[in-house]
């Protein structure tokens, strides 16, 4: 989950609120680069998300993977 400081338009918690409903990897992605596209958001903001995103999913498999989360 994405810090909820890290916008600070309060419209944009909206977006956040869709964006914690996504499942994959590719779905979060693909909605931070519309944000992009649509103006929301900004490419230092981008590259922000995208970092924390693909992190967070990395360290969450690699927790499945050794045993310490379960396996939904």
């Amino acid at each position: 989950m994405i810090q909820r400081n890290f916008i600070p338009d309060p419209n944009h918690t909206i977006l956040l609120d869709k964006f914690d409903k996504l499942e994959t990897l590719d779905e979060k992605l693909q909605l931070i680069y519309e944000w992009v596209k649509t103006g929301h958001i900004n490419l230092a903001q981008f590259k922000r998300l995208t970092r924390d995103i693909v992190q967070a999913d990395i360290t969450y498999r690699l927790a499945v993977a050794v045993g310490d989360l379960p396996d939904d």
